[in-house]
């Protein structure tokens, strides 16, 4: 489950979390590039939530044809390719802390 303040998304599901960095700006854990908005930030930790749940169960075909669904609905809010997010989820360790912005 998502959990939402003004400065923090995270989740019981994945230890990737996004932290507001601005006015509508939001840096996400396993997301390089500049901040993204808070929107965008929703997307990329349900979709971090739905690569968990792919790992968990990946010998159920009907269960993982509806996770890709979520990740490719999440990743386009991303302006990319499901599959490189979930690339990106699954290489990109977590931390307590979403990464620096530069």
């Amino acid at each position: 489950m998502l959990q939402h303040t003004e400065t923090r998304i995270t989740s019981d599901e994945t230890g990737h979390t996004a932290t507001r960095v601005g006015a509508n700006a939001w840096s996400v854990s396993w997301l390089p590039g500049p901040p993204i908005a808070r929107c965008q930030a929703v997307a990329a930790i349900q979709l971090a939530q739905a690569v968990v749940r792919l790992q968990e169960h990946p010998d159920t075909h009907a269960q993982q044809r509806q996770l890709w669904a979520l990740i490719d609905e999440c990743a386009a809010a991303l302006e990319m390719p499901g599959v490189d997010a979930a690339t990106l989820v699954a290489l990109m360790p977590f931390t307590t802390e979403a990464r620096a912005v530069a």
